[in-house]
């Protein structure tokens, strides 16, 4: 492709960029009828050839997947053209790429060149709360509020909530000095009654959420309301201002998750399950409902029920190896330890993996096969050494507790000599060989 051609090309990547008015093939402005309706000046941006280029190595980059060039280029450019609608592109691609330095910087940039453009000032503002800059944050949250746009004060809220007690004590004073100017706003109530959570006030934020209901369509500051109450233990009041809401906003599926986990909260498992079930049947493909739904059975002892739903979890691939480990607990509640283990058996690596080794170990010992349980161990290490000492901890403890001390001294060794700085091991060789030996002849080996 020659330079030319390049450039003719460029342009029609960079038609977000510029603000280029369509032109019909004679040169005159495409219209629908011979009376068009009069247009606001554009404004257009001229790019010298250098900037052209570099954008559309940009775009090419993006679609070859090399999205460190794209970044690159746009940020770049975005400095040196200081054009919202670079800076604007290159925003979107740092934020896509978790790129936070340079989010920040493209949404700054954005910000200072369209100052008329509440999307624009609101990405800044959300930026600096994210790098801990909260005052700066709040001017440009207080320019879209101005603008009645949709301000995010609860995110400058929560963003603030890992982050020391003089930074959100700050951070409380710039609310109060907005909400004296703007005292009705209920975007600005809402993220004061969060940060008086974070403080551990959840009295005084309840009374804050109580003295100004929210608007119509605001969910959050209900939900929460039923939250403060739950913490400062009237549940029984939370109960009933959810199910209000409900009635309100009966689509609402935050309302209606958040009462079937209070209804769980409150021991109501039955009430619980109901309000589960309902909402699967709302949601079907929602399988983080169904997988609740499962986990609520199980709390009220309908094992048939929960059965079910763990086998369509597994039927649908999701949340497979927490369904495998359910369904053995299910089968030992049945008395039914073969079943157990087959289920067991079938919990891949990740967070059950564990629990389900030490499952297998425990039933196999229960029904004297050790040998058995530690022959199944000692090929779990070979095939997942990642796990290695935590299933010598595991073989160790479960003979242990099978009354098997000697067993459980003589694995504890090998494992030291294979890891000889492990702490856990370390602290566990002398629990275990407790009950088999005195601790003067401890002592004298590790001497």
């Amino acid at each position: 492709m020659n330079r030319s051609s390049a450039l003719l090309l460029a342009f029609v990547f960079l038609s977000g960029c510029q603000a280029m008015a369509p032109v019909s093939s004679d040169g005159t402005p495409p219209t629908e009828d011979s009376t068009p309706a009069p247009e606001k000046p554009k404004v257009y941006s001229s790019f010298s050839e250098e900037t052209v280029f570099s954008l559309l190595s940009a775009e090419l980059a993006g679609q070859r997947n090399r999205f460190d060039i794209a970044l690159d280029n746009y940020v770049t450019q975005a400095i040196n053209t200081q054009d919202p609608g670079i800076s604007e592109r290159a925003f979107r691609i740092a934020e896509y790429l978790g790129a936070d330095q340079a989010a920040l910087d493209t949404a700054l940039i954005w910000a200072k060149n369209a100052p008329d453009d509440l999307e624009a000032q609101r990405a800044a503002a959300v930026q600096l709360a994210r790098a801990g800059r909260y005052d700066d944050s709040m001017v440009y949250m207080e320019k879209v509020l101005q603008g009645k746009g949709d301000t995010h004060f609860d995110f400058l809220a929560l963003s603030a909530a890992d982050t020391d007690q003089g930074t959100r004590n700050g951070l409380m004073k710039s609310f109060d000095r907005l909400l004296q100017r703007h005292p009705k706003n209920s975007q600005l109530i809402f993220g004061k009654a969060l940060l008086m959570q974070q403080d551990g006030d959840a009295k005084g934020a309840l009374t804050l959420l109580e003295d100004n209901p929210p608007d119509d369509g605001e969910i959050a500051p209900i939900l929460l309301r039923a939250r403060l109450l739950q913490t400062l233990d009237r549940g029984g009041e939370a109960l009933p201002l959810l199910q209000k809401s409900i009635r309100k906003y009966p689509d609402d599926k935050r309302l209606r998750l958040t009462y079937a986990r209070m209804l769980v909260e409150q021991d109501r498992m039955n009430d619980a399950k109901v309000e589960f079930s309902s909402l699967v049947q709302q949601y079907p493909e929602d399988d983080e409902l169904r997988y609740s739904l499962a986990l609520v059975c199980l709390e009220a002892k309908a094992w048939d029920e929960a059965k079910g739903y763990l086998e369509d979890l597994i039927a649908r691939e999701s949340h497979v190896d927490s369904a495998h480990l359910n369904l053995g607990r299910i089968a030992e509640e049945r008395n039914d330890p073969q079943g157990a283990l087959i289920e067991y058996a079938q919990v891949g690596p990740g967070n059950d993996y564990l629990p389900a080794q030490l499952r297998q170990a425990d039933i196999l010992m229960n029904n004297g096969k050790s040998a058995e349980a530690q022959s199944k161990l000692a090929a779990e290490r070979d095939t997942q050494p990642d796990y290695a000492i935590q299933l010598y901890l595991i073989e160790a403890e479960t003979l242990s507790a099978n009354n098997q001390g000697d067993k459980a001294w003589k694995v504890l060794q090998q494992a030291l000599l294979q890891y000889p700085d492990d702490l856990n091991l370390l602290y566990t060789r002398p629990c275990s060989r407790k009950s088999a030996m005195t601790w003067r002849r401890w002592k004298k080996t590790c001497a």
